[in-house]
């Protein structure tokens, strides 16, 4: 991978891999690149109270979607870190997890995880713990090369895990 990508260089390729593994597992996903907009598409599905108080603080994912299972939207965030993976990442998808009370939240780097966050994650599950949807954010690594996720890098569960 190019050392000069910006993060929002990953933003599609990671848009693109993520759309096609949901629409694999449930036939349908809509996702897009949220970090500077909203669309009206997004805005239609997200409660009123969340996105004024988004608004007011300047505050959007990188990327926002859902699935629809059952007849139920499931709303999917996603975070993306280009660079190794930091405390302060996990509570950033971990607040937008709670906000939009997703389902599925995310938390994707080119980088493998640090094993000392490895480790840390691994002895306090309540850091990347949340209230809504899989109950945790789910993290992984984006190859950028091959653009696809590289699939033992999931933690702390594979995604469909618990599907």
């Amino acid at each position: 991978m190019k050392n000069d990508l910006t993060e929002k260089d990953l933003y599609d390729p990671i848009r693109q891999c993520l759309e096609d593994k949901f629409r694999e597992k449930f036939g349908n996903c809509y996702l897009e690149i949220t970090s500077d907009a909203f669309s009206q598409k997004i805005k239609g599905v997200l409660e009123t109270d969340v996105l004024l108080y988004l608004s007011k603080e300047g505050l959007r994912p990188d990327l926002t979607g859902y699935v629809i299972k059952n007849r139920f939207r499931r709303i999917i965030v996603v975070e993306i870190k280009k660079d190794p993976l930091k405390a302060h990442d996990i509570y950033q998808a971990k607040m937008y997890a709670e906000l939009f009370g997703a389902h599925y939240a995310l938390l994707i780097s080119p980088k493998p995880i640090q094993e000392e966050v490895r480790r840390l994650l691994a002895k306090n599950p309540r850091l990347y713990s949340h209230s809504a949807g899989y109950k945790r954010i789910i993290i992984g690594q984006f190859d950028m090369d091959k653009g696809e996720i590289v699939e033992h890098s999931w933690f702390p569960d594979p995604l469909f895990e618990f599907e």
